[in-house]
């Protein structure tokens, strides 16, 4: 073992990583969110009634890319809300 053949190691903890350390900070100004932020729980429940994203597109006026992308940001997000 290397403790007995070195003689000077004697730290028993597990080295703490980054990846094992708990951040906590506090946002001071927070910008609007992105457009497709706003309206993706919208447009997910509209896509869950089974409007077309074309449809859900036209009438938020943006593109059907965008309703895409809103709606999978929306079932992907790993954040939790208090």
């Amino acid at each position: 073992m290397v403790q007995d053949l070195c003689g000077w190691w004697t730290r028993n903890d597990s080295i703490r990583t980054l990846a094992q350390t708990l951040i906590a900070a506090d946002l001071l100004e927070v910008a609007q969110p992105p457009r497709y932020q706003a309206f993706a729980a919208q447009a997910a429940k509209l896509r869950g009634l089974g409007y077309p994203d074309s449809l859900i597109a036209a009438c938020t006026g943006v593109t059907d890319k965008t309703v895409v992308k809103a709606i999978r940001w929306f079932e992907n997000r790993s954040f939790v809300v208090d």
